[in-house]
């Protein structure tokens, strides 16, 4: 016997482990929505949440028993597929629509519990950001509130110490503070 041809394949995608029979069933999904929509209409992309959605009722009707999706539209197409579609139009739009990925941000704070991005941001910084650019450039350059960023910063780390937090918020009370604040209600309408 002669020698086979080389190839080399190595890092290559292993497309010859999917077995096509299973993919039969999104096909004719994609058939389906082809017939109700327009061919490839699922490549427009769509909002992220929505698609989340959508698998997730497709995943629910299965996970209770309903194999066969009963919308005539989709022609006896099953849920599980219908879950595999969602998954693919997932990824399509995450590669082609990056702008229409709207999941909420989380972050996991130190004690490992998970927030929304606006629920953990400093009280402060949620100030800070509701200021006007200008007004907040001029707040962040005086040494005052430095200094009150840098006592803020300190207690923030244990926000249920009151008597760091009342320390913190004492400097307004000082000369240095209230001519701070009275030289700011002189430079600034405040939409007066």
């Amino acid at each position: 016997m002669s020698k086979l041809a080389e190839r080399k394949n190595d890092g290559k995608a292993e497309y010859g482990l999917i077995p096509l029979w299973l993919l039969e069933g999104l096909a004719r999904r994609l058939g389906a929505g082809a017939d109700v929509y327009s061919p490839w209409n699922w490549t427009k992309g769509q909002s992220v949440t929505e698609v989340i959605g959508s698998a997730l009722r497709h995943l629910s009707a299965f996970q209770s028993g309903e194999t066969i999706d009963p919308d005539p539209k989709m022609k006896g197409t099953e849920h599980i597929d219908a879950v595999i579609f969602n998954l693919l139009m997932i990824k399509n739009t995450m590669a082609e629509f990056p702008e229409l990925d709207d999941r909420p941000k989380r972050i996991v704070h130190k004690s490992g519990v998970v927030y929304d991005e606006k629920a953990v941001l400093d009280p402060f910084d949620n100030l800070m950001l509701e200021i006007p650019q200008d007004l907040r450039d001029f707040l962040l350059k005086e040494k005052v509130m430095k200094q009150y960023l840098e006592n803020y910063r300190n207690f923030s780390e244990d926000s249920k110490n009151i008597n760091k937090i009342m320390s913190a918020f004492s400097w307004k009370l000082t000369p240095e503070g209230f001519d701070f604040w009275n030289d700011l209600d002189n430079k600034f309408d405040y939409g007066k």
